[in-house]
């Protein structure tokens, strides 16, 4: 049985991100769920048996203080899954702005 480690997944409160979040779980790992919607969060992280803490990926200033926080209370996160992600059909400035936060420059803030 592999050591359990510590997995971060963005989005993970539904969807693709909620079901890697249970397999990893599932594997008897230690999982981080971050989002913006604190009810859905914490309801899909004790549903699961995970830890959710809040970040909005269009705000850098949010992505700074979770990044501060995982720090401070996790020894070594071993993976980081980005899974959070916005698209739309149609597109103005600041859905192209919003995307670009989401799934480009957050994600690699998060990673640094």
């Amino acid at each position: 049985m592999m050591k359990p480690l510590i997995a971060v997944v963005t989005g993970g409160s539904r969807g693709l991100g909620l079901g890697i979040a249970k397999g990893l779980r599932s594997e008897g790992h230690h999982v981080i769920i971050l989002g913006r919607n604190e009810e859905k969060g914490r309801h899909a992280a004790d549903k699961i048996g995970a830890r959710f803490m809040f970040v909005d990926l269009l705000d850098l200033q949010s992505v700074h203080n979770v990044i501060e926080r995982l720090k401070s209370e996790c020894e070594r996160i071993a993976l980081l899954v980005n899974n959070a992600g916005i698209c739309y059909e149609q597109w103005n400035k600041t859905i192209l702005r919003d995307s670009v936060m989401v799934n480009s420059i957050s994600p690699r803030v998060l990673m640094d």
